[in-house]
C-alpha cells in the first residue's frame, strides 16, 4: 500500500524501502487539531488514514513547542 504525505506541496510517497517513515495523525482531538493547524492548510481535516512523513512531523513538533 502506498502512503502519501498530506502536507501542502509535498510529493513524497511511501512504499516499501522508502527513505521516509509515514505517521498517522493523533487520535486525540486536541493534538490532532494542533497538527492540522501546523500544516497551514486552509480547511484541512485529517482522517484516520491521513499520513504525514517523518521529516514533516519533526517540523510540526518544533512549531508546536515554540513559545508564543
Amino acid at each position: 500500500m502506498v502512503a502519501y504525505c498530506c502536507a501542502y506541496n509535498c510529493n513524497e510517497k511511501g512504499t516499501k524501502g522508502s527513505s521516509y517513515s509515514f505517521h498517522s495523525f493523533p487520535r486525540d482531538g486536541k493534538r490532532r487539531r494542533e497538527w492540522e493547524k501546523s500544516l497551514h492548510r486552509e480547511n484541512f481535516k485529517a482522517t484516520n488514514s491521513t499520513k504525514n512523513i517523518s521529516n514533516r512531523i519533526a517540523l510540526t513538533k518544533k512549531n508546536l513547542e515554540a513559545p508564543g
